[in-house]
C-alpha cells in the first residue's frame, strides 16, 4: 500500500500544478452555490414537506419541491470540494501559484538576478534540497568554490552577478546569474540557465507536501464520485418519466 502511495505522489500528475485547473472559477462557483442554496432548501423541506402552496384558495399553485437527485450527496460533493480548495489554498507552494510556468514568471520581467533569491528557497530547504543539488550539478550549473569565510545560504548581490553559497559534503559550491564569459555577459547561456534553474526550482515544490496533495486528491475524487451518483439519479428519473414508471 505505502509502495502504490508513493508511486501515485510521486507521479507527474499527482503534483501541485495540475490541481489548479480543478479550483477555476466556473467549477468553484457551481459547488459554493449548492453549498449556499442546500440549507435553504432544507429549511424549506422542513417547513412545508415535499412541496409548497402559493395562496389559499383551492385553485392556489402548488410547487413540488422535490428533486430528482439526492441534494443531500451534492451539498456533501461541495464540502468536500471547500475543504480541498482550502488545503490547496494554504498548503500549495507560492511559487507554484505565481509561476505555473515558465511563460508566467517571464510575464513578471524579472532580472535574471532574481532566480538565486528563489533559489535561496529550496537551498534552505532540507526536504527539496537533496534533489535540487543533485539536478544543477548533473546540468553543471554550480561552481566549486575555495573560499573559506563567506555568508552562506543567503543571495549576495555585487557588480556582476547574484550569487549563492552552500556547502554539500564539506564542499563549498556557488550558484550565480547573469553567466559571464571573462568581463562580458552571455546573454544566450543566461537564458538557458535561467529557464534551466526555473524548471528544477519547479520541480522541488511541485513534488513537495505529499500528504496534502494526496487529501486533496482523495476529497476531489470522493465529490467527483457524488456528484456523478446524482448525474445517474438525473438520468435514472428521466427514464423512469419517459417510460412511465
Amino acid at each position: 500500500m505505502m509502495k502504490i502511495y508513493k508511486n501515485l505522489m510521486n507521479n507527474t500528475s499527482t503534483h501541485w500544478q495540475w490541481y489548479r485547473k480543478y479550483f477555476q472559477m466556473n467549477v468553484f462557483r457551481y459547488f459554493m452555490l449548492w453549498f449556499a442554496i442546500v440549507p435553504l432548501f432544507a429549511v424549506l423541506l422542513a417547513e412545508n414537506g415535499n412541496s409548497i402552496k402559493l395562496g389559499n384558495s383551492p385553485s392556489s399553485l402548488i410547487i413540488n419541491l422535490e428533486l430528482p437527485f439526492s441534494w443531500e450527496l451534492l451539498w456533501i460533493a461541495s464540502i468536500l470540494f471547500l475543504i480541498a480548495w482550502i488545503i490547496y489554498l494554504f498548503c500549495c507552494p507560492t511559487f507554484i501559484r505565481k509561476y505555473p510556468t515558465f511563460t508566467d514568471y517571464q510575464n513578471h520581467d524579472h532580472d535574471p538576478r532574481w532566480i538565486i533569491w528563489e533559489s535561496a528557497l529550496v537551498i534552505n530547504n532540507t526536504k527539496l534540497f537533496q534533489k535540487f543539488f543533485e539536478r544543477l550539478s548533473t546540468k553543471n550549473l554550480l561552481e566549486i568554490e575555495s573560499k573559506k569565510e563567506i555568508q552562506l545560504n543567503e543571495p549576495i548581490v555585487d557588480d556582476y552577478q547574484t550569487l549563492i553559497y552552500f556547502e554539500k559534503d564539506n564542499q563549498l559550491y556557488s550558484l550565480g546569474m547573469p553567466i559571464y564569459k571573462g568581463d562580458v555577459q552571455d546573454l544566450n547561456l543566461t537564458k538557458i540557465s535561467e529557464k534551466a534553474i526555473f524548471w528544477e526550482i519547479f520541480g522541488r515544490f511541485a513534488s513537495s507536501k505529499t500528504f496534502s496533495r494526496f487529501l486533496i486528491l482523495i476529497l476531489i475524487f470522493a465529490s467527483l464520485i457524488l456528484v456523478a451518483i446524482n448525474i445517474g439519479q438525473n438520468i435514472f428519473s428521466g427514464f423512469k418519466y419517459i417510460f412511465g414508471y
